[in-house]
């Protein structure tokens, strides 16, 4: 009762409510990550069941190969750090490209109910996501750890995180190179 009250005394309205963003109302006392997730997302089921929309683009039968041609086109070549991130839904379309510029790591915990809102938005039961390193690394550790709390957050949603891509722009002495981190530091270690 107590968190109803606060929710409604902030946004003024069970519609407001349910159409404010998840890192709003995680600012709730008594709204944690998941409950706020939740209410976004019987916003967004509801706005798409009404609209009708699709915004999905047909691709072949390889959504990986296509979302990472995607994504490296979006940002591999930015020369600040950047995440991006397009889902696939049952029959293997991709949708569009959602981008969120700044320090990539970071925004992967930020952003996760942002992708969940999205995804349920669009009917979408897989992402990618990736990011660059324009100064040429490798992947660090945080970045593992990143996506495992990502995997694990949409996993939640039954969402599923099929691959996050970093894109290694390259230098002087290396060159561009494309990592998998699910693939080749993830699972690999199961």
């Amino acid at each position: 009762a107590d968190t109803a009250k606060a929710l409604l005394s902030k946004f003024g309205s069970p519609e407001r409510v349910l159409a404010a963003p998840v890192a709003a109302l995680e600012n709730i006392p008594g709204v944690g990550f998941d409950t706020a997730v939740r209410l976004s997302l019987a916003h967004s089921t509801v706005v798409r069941a009404l609209s009708g929309s699709g915004t999905a683009r047909k691709t072949s039968s390889n959504p990986a190969k296509n979302a990472e041609h995607l994504l490296s086109g979006r940002i591999s070549a930015l020369s600040s750090e950047s995440f991006a991130y397009v889902f696939a839904d049952e029959k293997n379309n991709l949708s569009k490209v959602f981008a969120v510029r700044g320090e990539a790591s970071a925004e992967i915990s930020v952003s996760s109910g942002e992708i969940i809102e999205n995804a349920a938005y669009l009917g979408a039961h897989t992402v990618f996501a990736a990011h660059n390193h324009p100064d040429g690394g490798a992947v660090s550790q945080r970045d593992i750890e990143s996506t495992s709390v990502l995997r694990e957050r949409l996993a939640a949603f039954s969402i599923k995180l099929e691959e996050h891509f970093v894109f290694s722009r390259g230098t002087a002495e290396t060159k561009a190179k494309t990592y998998y981190i699910i693939r080749d530091y993830i699972d690999i270690a199961k």
